[in-house]
């Protein structure tokens, strides 16, 4: 600014130098915080929250803000009443017997529950375990059925439940999967007119 003569001495500008409401929102910088929007939905993991670290502002991601553990979504086949029988020795998948979830966070869980009749006919046991995509969660199998006595089949209401970690947004299959001991012998889903319900929850890290 010019002036005519000699130029004022500088001076600081103090709260009584400013009128209220004399400076917009728009005459400050982007990274000025402001509050004048509000989020009208839950935050997402990208955003950010403001806290006091010994007295210094720092940023933080929602991912990592506690409260983990709550339950973000559920998702259930419905009843599900198609039978299966195999007598494969190697796992195999059961028909219809499978259900996806798409998580929200990579950190997310999933917990699983599988409800069904399993039936071993023969001698041979029965094993069941789940899958993720190709992945066997449980090598050694969750449920054993041992038939020991040819004249008479083993047949059980059985639930499987497994705490998986998928670390991916992606759509995520589950699916269960049975082999006999011997090929013999078989293993049977829903016999006798019984039906199955998978639920998958993702569980909040």
């Amino acid at each position: 600014m010019a002036y005519i003569g000699q130029a004022p001495a500088n001076k600081p500008v103090s709260s009584s130098d400013l009128e209220d409401g004399l400076i917009t929102n728009s005459k400050l910088a982007q990274d000025i915080i402001s509050g004048e929007t509000a989020l009208a939905e839950a935050p997402a993991d990208t955003d950010e929250f403001l806290i006091s670290d010994a007295g210094t502002l720092k940023r933080i991601d929602a991912s990592l803000v506690g409260g983990g553990g709550k339950i973000l979504q559920v998702v259930s086949s419905g009843v599900i009443d198609q039978t299966y029988s195999s007598n494969a020795t190697s796992y195999t998948a059961v028909t219809s017997h499978s259900l996806a979830i798409t998580p929200s966070s990579t950190s997310s869980k999933v917990f699983m529950m599988f409800s069904f009749n399993g039936r071993s006919s023969g001698t041979a046991n029965t094993t069941f375990t789940l899958y993720r995509g190709s992945t066997n969660l449980n090598t050694n199998g969750f449920t054993i059925l041992h038939d020991d006595n040819a004249s008479a089949d083993t047949e059980v209401q059985c639930t499987l439940t497994f705490l998986d970690s998928p670390s991916t947004t992606s759509a995520t299959t589950y699916a269960l999967y049975g082999k006999s001991a011997d090929s013999g012998d078989s293993f049977r889903v829903n016999t006798k007119g019984s039906d199955s319900v998978i639920t998958l929850f993702e569980v909040g890290a």
